[in-house]
């Protein structure tokens, strides 16, 4: 399984951070916001993250801001960044997406606006829809009974294990998981088309790391075999012939 399935949120998460080190490196750091030397970071994270209405608010600079009001504030520094020194297509596609988020997360019901860019927002939308197909909502005891069926036979589950298999499966990345099934529908907003999926997979840019270098050493093995007596054969760190 894998925490980040959506494509929009695994292009943000590393577009975003190489902005911020490119701005910190250029010495914009110092123009981030901030949460002040007695900041409480963990309890911050965790006020957050357990706020999918994303109206939560912590104090930034002695005021009080939300989680989108912060990604805005950075989001505005990092524009100023690029009119000074220039954009790649990459950095110029994150600036957009980024914007665009940040839009969607101001709706009344964040999570339905952004449902098919987020993990998070569409594991939400995904669950109210059965839960109301149930006549259950997320306000009903965590033991509230819940009848599922598989392979013909029904058994009664807790509203609380059903919604810990509900995100287990969501992440599952074979053929079963939910995610998996609605990218198949074409629920979600695509990055990459499948042709860049194909090439990056065997034609990988850059070829200086150390993913690739071991991407060549297990096609050389592979394709060798037959000629090959591999002893303790491959791992992350080397290979015995």
């Amino acid at each position: 399984s894998d925490s980040n399935l959506c494509e929009t949120a695994i292009f943000l998460k590393f577009g975003t951070t190489t902005l911020v080190l490119d701005m910190v490196e250029k010495g914009w750091g110092n123009r981030l916001p901030t949460l002040g030397p007695e900041a409480k970071y963990y309890e911050a994270l965790q006020e957050f993250a357990k706020d999918s209405s994303l109206t939560a608010t912590i104090l930034v600079g002695g005021k009080p801001c939300t989680m989108p009001d912060i990604q805005q504030k950075c989001l505005d520094v990092a524009k100023d960044f690029c009119k000074i020194y220039g954009t790649n297509p990459e950095q110029e596609l994150t600036l957009s997406r980024w914007t665009e988020i940040i839009e969607l997360s101001q709706s009344p019901r964040p999570h339905e606006a952004l449902r098919h860019h987020l993990d998070w927002a569409a594991k939400k939308y995904m669950v109210e829809q059965d839960l109301e197909k149930r006549g259950i909502t997320l306000r009903n005891s965590p033991d509230t009974p819940v009848l599922r069926e598989r392979r013909g036979k029904t058994r009664e589950i807790s509203l609380f294990g059903h919604l810990y298999d509900l995100d287990w499966n969501y992440h599952l990345l074979d053929p079963r998981g939910l995610w998996q099934k609605l990218d198949r529908q074409d629920f979600f907003e695509r990055i990459a088309d499948e042709e860049e999926i194909s090439k990056a997979m065997f034609d990988p840019i850059p070829k200086t790391t150390r993913a690739c270098a071991r991407t060549e050493e297990i096609r050389y093995a592979l394709a060798h075999a037959h000629e090959l007596e591999l002893r303790d054969g491959l791992n992350w760190t080397a290979s015995a012939i």
